[in-house]
């Protein structure tokens, strides 16, 4: 995942988005970047993110790494 689309909802919607990208071991990178209000720590974006009652995080392909499909059928992660 380079981009985490989290939408984070309390008494009033609010739409927060934020990207977290991985490292090649799969773990989450300290850094993300929340729209709207630029680089945070993993730290910052909890703490923003414990505000709400609801927190709906949607995964999202990572456009900046290139994927081989060797074959008819698209892997089932790329087709949506």
């Amino acid at each position: 995942l380079d981009g985490t689309e989290v939408v984070a909802t309390s008494g009033s919607a609010a739409e927060v988005v934020v990207h977290v990208a991985t490292t090649d071991t799969g773990d989450l990178g300290p850094v993300a970047r929340v729209e709207d209000l630029g680089p945070r720590t993993l730290t910052q974006v909890r703490d923003l993110l414990a505000r709400h009652t609801q927190v709906t995080v949607t995964p999202v392909i990572d456009l900046h790494h290139g994927r081989s499909v060797n074959g008819y059928e698209h892997p089932t992660d790329v087709k949506k």
